[in-house]
């Protein structure tokens, strides 16, 4: 894998024949894992949607380009492939539920938490501000990736405050995202709100 040095994200350009041929492959695994789990719980509910579960897998294979691209993770290696397949399904999964809450046009009647942008529960009709929304949210993320890859030093292993920061910041997103999504309507649950950073810092370890 090509470290990140002085904070600033290595992209390379120039992907290996290899590269081009398993990212793309591993990536859209990680969505044909996600597209089957969303099947097998919302199908009987909501029916079978070939469009809906050929969108994981494309996502997912164009998730396993971008990562590849940037981080240029060694597929010759197990731990490369276990890396870019959890790598690609995270930003499939972000991409494809930002994508729900900012952008996609829904009637949001059939949920009983909404999946389009919502402020205490009552969604934001306005496109406009939902798209700002949108943009803002993911402003927020990209920065705050950047400032993660400031804390990776030059050389050796990173101090253990640095892990547990980064180790549980995907599991804070989840956390607050969940919280703001859900306990409009479910009350606020203590435990599942932990939960998430939880386990992404037991990943981490």
């Amino acid at each position: 894998m090509a470290p990140l040095h002085a904070g600033t994200l290595v992209w390379t350009l120039g992907l290996s024949r290899l590269s081009w041929v398993l990212a793309p492959l591993v990536g859209a695994t990680a969505g044909l894992h996600a597209a089957t789990w969303g099947t097998f719980k919302d199908a009987l509910y909501e029916g079978f949607s070939a469009r809906k579960y050929a969108r994981s897998v494309v996502a997912g294979a164009l998730a396993g380009l971008f990562i590849e691209a940037g981080c240029g993770f060694d597929l010759t290696t197990a731990a490369g492939f276990i890396l870019l397949f959890a790598t690609a399904y995270a930003l499939e999964r972000g991409a494809l539920e930002a994508w729900k809450a900012f952008v996609r046009e829904e009637d949001q009647g059939k949920y009983f938490i909404p999946m389009q942008f919502a402020v205490f529960g009552r969604v934001v009709r306005s496109k406009l501000a939902r798209r700002a929304a949108g943009v803002g949210y993911a402003a927020a993320l990209a920065l705050l990736i950047i400032a993660l890859v400031r804390l990776q030093p030059a050389q050796g292993h990173p101090a253990l405050w640095s892990l547990l920061v980064v180790g549980t910041f995907g599991g804070w997103v989840s956390a607050f995202g969940g919280a703001w999504k859900d306990a409009p309507k479910e009350g606020f649950q203590l435990f599942k709100f932990f939960r998430s950073p939880g386990i992404a810092l037991g990943f981490a370890l």
